[in-house]
């Protein structure tokens, strides 16, 4: 079975959003910048109650509370407009270009204007489904970006091609719908 789509800046943008969403590390930072930042705030604004100043004390103090409740929402904006930022600039040259992936062999082969690859299906982890994209995860980190909706899909079924992949192969299918950034 064959099956050829066209890749979007969104799904490059939503592949790397997912993989920071999903590191510990990343979500280790957040919750330290958030906790130190608060605690920060809310220590000035305790030095400055001790000293009377009750006006810059409460500005603090309101500040860290603030910080507490929407950092957040700040740090999903910067993470989106830094994903942005990057696929722009490293992978603008994959936008829009055709890829095809078919197996043939026991082998998932990938072929796009550079060239082609091939994965043997045993080095497949998983497949991670999202509300509009798959992601074919390999053991080496690298993932192949599937959209189900293409605006130019030149051939094939993307739900069946996983369909085939995760039931005739037995790979794992991780399914997260309901995620969003």
């Amino acid at each position: 079975m064959k099956v050829s789509y066209n890749i979007r800046e969104e799904d490059h943008v939503t592949y790397q959003l997912f993989g920071a969403a999903h590191s510990p590390r990343i979500q280790n930072q957040s919750k330290r910048s958030r906790r130190i930042l608060t605690i920060t705030y809310c220590i000035i604004g305790a030095v400055f109650l001790a000293l009377g100043n009750y006006v810059l004390a409460g500005f603090f103090i309101l500040f860290g509370v603030l910080w507490f409740l929407f950092y957040p929402s700040y740090l999903r904006s910067r993470y989106q407009k830094h994903y942005k930022a990057f696929v722009k600039e490293n992978l603008s040259k994959r936008i829009g270009e055709t890829i095809s992936l078919h197996i043939a062999n026991d082998q998932l082969h990938s072929t796009d204007q550079q060239g082609g690859s091939y994965v043997n299906i045993t080095a497949i982890e998983k497949v991670t489904e999202l509300k509009d994209l798959f992601f074919i995860n390999v053991n080496n980190g690298v993932s192949v970006i599937v959209p189900k909706k293409s605006d130019k899909r030149v051939e094939g079924d993307v739900e069946q091609f996983i369909q085939l992949l995760t039931s005739q192969y037995k790979i794992p299918l991780e399914q997260y719908l309901e995620w969003e950034w």
